[in-house]
This record gives structure tokens, sequence and C-alpha cells, in this order.
């Protein structure tokens, strides 16, 4: 496990802004979960009031059209290879790793990985979404507004196209 979290928080490194706290939100699952963690960026800083460069979002290289949905002045977005996700996805589940929600320190943002949230007692709350549980992953509010997707015209005059 000591590994896996050398590992996190060494792709932070070259990354961080110095003389500030930096988040690193890693997310190395599926496409649903990119797209949430994404949507909530900018409600996560503006709940902490970072600036710019103060947020850094690290997903697979075939997510990252996810990431272009979602424009933000706040937030960066680093991309590595879909098979060193795949790894680092499986070194996650072996080990069990938990990430804290604290400033410096590569977060896993999955309920299966962050710590001192019992994810089990929330998914037995009747009527809870996927959204609301990254709401209590990020510990934003309830009902936080999350950023809508900003489709990129040439990829909705495609997807009109495709499905003419």
């Amino acid at each position: 496990m000591r590994d896996t979290r050398t590992i996190l928080d060494r792709i932070c490194d070259p990354l961080r802004t110095p003389g500030r706290q930096n988040w690193f939100f890693l997310q190395p699952y599926s496409l649903p979960d990119a797209y949430l963690t994404c949507s909530m960026m900018d409600a996560f800083s503006q709940a902490r009031d970072l600036a710019a460069g103060d947020l850094t979002v690290i997903l697979r290289r075939s997510h990252a059209p996810i990431a272009r949905m979602f424009p933000s002045e706040r937030l960066r977005i680093a991309v590595t290879e879909d098979t060193w996700m795949d790894s680092l996805a499986s070194d996650l589940r072996s080990t069990g790793l938990r990430s804290a929600l604290r400033p410096d320190r590569g977060i896993v943002l999955h309920p299966e990985h962050v710590e001192g949230l019992d994810v089990q007692a929330l998914l037995e709350r009747p009527h809870l979404s996927r959204r609301d549980l990254y709401q209590c992953l990020l510990e934003l509010p309830a009902g936080a507004r999350i950023s809508a997707p900003e489709i990129p015209a040439r990829s909705l005059s495609e997807a009109m196209a495709l499905a003419q």
C-alpha cells in the first residue's frame, strides 16, 4: 500500500504550484466517474475558494473529451495513458488504498477509496444517486450545483450526422 501511495504522490509532484495548497484528484475508473468528477470541480473550487491552478484532475487519455466539456479557469486537467490507469486501478483494488480528502496528496476520487466515508451506509439510503454520492465524497453541501457540459459544436454536428 505504501508503494501505491508513493506513486500517487509522485504523479502529483510535477503539477504542484510551489507555495500554494494544491488539490489532486485521480480518476482511474469509468467514464461516468470521470464525468461526475469534472462536473463537480467548479463547486468544489468555489466551496474552498481555490485559485486558478490549485485544482488538478488526472484522467485516462480516453476520458479527456469529458474534461473538455467542463472548461474552467480554476481547473487543470492532466491525462495519462489508459494502460497505466488500468494498472493503477488494479493496484488500488488489491491494496484497498483509501485517500483522505485533503490538499497536497493524490486523492483517488471514488467511493471505494475515500477515507472516513461509510459508503455502504450511504448506499443503503433510499433515493441516493451517484451524484449525491460524489457530493458526499467531495464534502459538498447537499444540492450543490454541478456544471452543465458544454458540447463542442463540431462534436454536436458529428453526432447529428451519425444520427441521420
